[in-house]
């Protein structure tokens, strides 16, 4: 498969992700910037847990791999917060 068609699919997946997790915050009801943030706090650490211990189980992937992986994550998040749509979520309070 070609990177450009890897690149489309992925471009797709993350579409569909951010349209559930979207739907499900809107249904839930979710008003406020705080409220936002805290669901997005349980998401963010839901879904790398989820993945890296599949990986552990599942691909053979050492759990000390998997933990420097997780520290990453969090790391690259602490240097680069920018990667949440403040202005998006800004929007929750009006």
């Amino acid at each position: 498969m070609s990177d450009g068609r890897k690149l489309l699919i992925e471009l797709g997946r993350c579409l569909v992700l951010a349209f559930v997790i979207a739907g499900l915050l809107a249904l839930r009801g979710v008003s406020t910037l705080f409220v936002a943030a805290h669901s997005g706090l349980f998401l963010w650490i839901g879904f790398p847990l989820v993945l890296l211990t599949g990986s552990v189980l599942w691909d053979a992937v050492p759990w000390k791999a998997a933990a420097i992986h997780a520290g990453d994550w969090v790391g690259e998040a602490a240097r680069d917060p920018d990667h949440c749509d403040a202005v998006a979520l800004s929007r929750l309070d009006a």
